[in-house]
C-alpha cells in the first residue's frame, strides 16, 4: 500500500514537512506519497500526481502560507474533493483555516502539528481508516504467544552473543560518530553541520544545509511574524530569538538555543561552547593542525579539523595562523564534501552581523558567540576576519545579532 495518504505541500515547507511525515509513516505504519522533485512540466508529471490521489483513501493537505500560495496544491486539494477522498488540513504556522482553503472547505476540522495532542488523534484517525489498528492489534498477540515460546532459544542466543561481542566488538570510531574536537584536556565535542537558523511564523529551529549557508542581509527582516528564516541572533536568545532591542543589559540572564527542538537536529543535546572552550578549540588542543583560513565554495571563512585530521588528507596552507588571509586556502565544493566535510571537519563561514534590523559585514567578517558573559552589557564571541581572528572577542554588545554554531557533548 505504497499510496495510502497523498501529501499536497509547498516544497518550500519541506523542511518542517519531511519530519512530520516520517513520524506519520511510523506510527501508522503506511508509506505516505510526496513530491520530493518539485514540479515538473508536462502531463507526464499531471498523470503522475492524478494517478497518486486517485490510489490514495486519504489526502493530507499541509496548509502554510507557501501551499495557500500554490497553484499546484490548490488543484490537487480540489481534485480530491472531486474524486470524493477524505481530506485532511494540517496547519503548520498556527493561522488555522484561511483564504481560499477556509472558503471551500470551512466545514473541514484541522490538525494543529504543534499540538502534541492533536498529531496523536491524527495518528489515531489514520490508523482506524487505513484499518491499521486490526493489524497492530494481530501483530501484539502474536508477539505475546512468541515470547513465552521462545524464551529458552533468546536466553541461549543472548549467552552467544555475549561471548561474540566481547571478542569482536570495537567501538565506533570518532568519525563514525561525528569526528571530536577536544574543548579541554577531558571533554571533546561534536560541531553541528551548519549554524543555527529560525523561523518565526512557525517557531522552527533548523541546522543550515551546508557549512557554508548563511543569510545575510534577510536578517533586516527580523520579527515575530517574519516567515523567512533568519541567523543573527542576540546573545542567549534560546526563548526569544526574534528580539531586536538595543540595550544589551535587557540581555540576560542567557537562555541556551540548543534547549528548543532542532528539527534536522536529530535526538542531541546541543548547546553553545563557552569563552574558554571557544580558546582551547582554537589554541589549546594538542594537534598540528586546528585551523585553517579559507574560502569554501565562494564563501569566506575558516576550517576547524578534528582532533584525528590526518594531515596527508589535503594540505593546507597557513595552517593555525590568526594574521591568514581569506584566500590562504580555496576549497570546492568537491573537496569540501569528499574530503573535509567527511572527515569531520567543521567550516565557520564570515555571517556578518546584525544591529537591530542592520546588517552589515555578511560574507567578510564571521562573528559566533560564546554562552560566556563579559560583564553586565557584553559577552564573549569569536571574531573573524582577513588578516584577524580571536576566540574571546568582546568589543560590542550583547543585543548585536552574530551567528551561533552549536555542539554536542562525545560520551566519554
Amino acid at each position: 500500500m505504497q499510496n495510502d495518504i497523498f501529501i499536497s505541500y509547498s516544497r518550500e515547507d519541506k523542511a518542517i514537512v519531511l519530519p512530520f511525515i516520517d513520524k506519520i509513516n511510523k506510527e501508522v505504519g503506511t508509506q505516505c506519497w510526496i513530491d520530493l522533485d518539485g514540479i515538473e512540466s508536462g502531463e507526464q508529471f499531471e498523470n503522475k500526481i492524478i494517478q497518486a490521489i486517485d490510489s490514495a483513501q486519504i489526502v493530507l493537505f499541509v496548509l502554510s502560507d507557501n501551499s495557500l500560495k500554490s497553484d499546484w496544491t490548490k488543484r490537487e486539494v480540489y481534485y480530491a474533493e472531486q474524486k470524493k477522498k477524505k481530506i485532511i488540513p494540517v496547519v503548520i504556522d498556527g493561522k488555522g483555516l484561511r483564504d481560499w482553503f477556509m472558503f471551500h472547505f470551512q466545514h473541514i476540522d484541522f490538525i494543529d502539528a504543534k499540538s502534541d495532542e492533536q498529531c496523536k488523534k491524527l495518528v489515531r484517525d489514520l490508523r482506524k481508516r487505513l484499518n491499521r489498528e486490526e493489524i497492530t492489534d494481530k501483530g501484539e498477540e502474536i508477539e505475546k504467544k512468541s515470547k513465552l515460546k521462545f524464551l529458552w532459544m533468546v536466553l541461549g542466543v543472548i549467552i552467544v552473543a555475549s561471548v561474540l561481542f566481547a571478542a569482536f566488538y570495537k567501538p565506533k570510531t570518532i568519525i563514525e560518530m561525528g569526528a571530536a574536537f577536544s574543548v579541554s584536556p577531558t571533554n571533546k565535542v561534536v560541531f553541528s553541520k551548519g549554524n543555527l537558523q529560525y523561523q518565526a511564523s512557525t517557531d522552527t529551529w533548523r541546522f543550515a544545509e551546508n557549512q557554508w549557508d548563511i543569510i545575510g542581509k534577510g536578517n533586516t527582516k527580523i520579527s515575530p511574524d517574519y516567515d523567512g528564516w533568519i541567523d543573527l541572533l542576540g546573545w542567549g536568545t534560546g526563548e526569544n530569538p526574534t528580539d531586536t532591542a538595543k540595550q544589551s543589559t535587557k540581555y540576560q540572564p542567557f537562555k541556551e538555543w540548543g534547549n528548543n527542538i532542532i528539527i534536522n537536529g536529530s535526538d542531541k543535546r546541543w548547546r553553545t561552547l563557552t569563552n574558554s572552550e571557544w580558546e582551547y578549540v582554537f589554541n589549546g588542543r594538542k594537534t598540528n593542525i586546528k585551523y585553517a583560513k579559507a574560502i569554501v565554495n565562494g564563501v569566506n571563512g575558516v576550517i576547524l579539523l578534528p582532533d584525528n585530521w590526518n594531515c596527508n588528507d589535503y594540505k593546507l596552507n597557513k595552517a593555525n595562523d590568526d594574521k591568514a588571509d581569506f584566500n590562504a586556502n580555496s576549497i570546492s565544493q568537491s573537496d569540501w564534501t569528499t574530503i573535509f566535510e567527511a572527515n569531520g571537519a567543521a567550516f565557520m563561514p564570515a555571517t556578518g552581523y546584525r544591529d537591530g534590523t542592520r546588517v552589515d559585514n555578511e560574507g567578510e567578517i564571521g562573528y559566533y558567540w560564546s554562552q560566556t558573559p563579559f560583564d553586565n552589557a557584553k559577552a564573549y564571541y569569536v571574531f573573524i576576519e582577513d588578516c584577524s581572528l580571536t576566540p574571546s572577542y568582546h568589543a560590542y554588545g550583547r543585543a548585536d545579532g552574530r551567528g551561533v554554531r552549536l555542539v554536542y557533548d562525545v560520551e566519554k
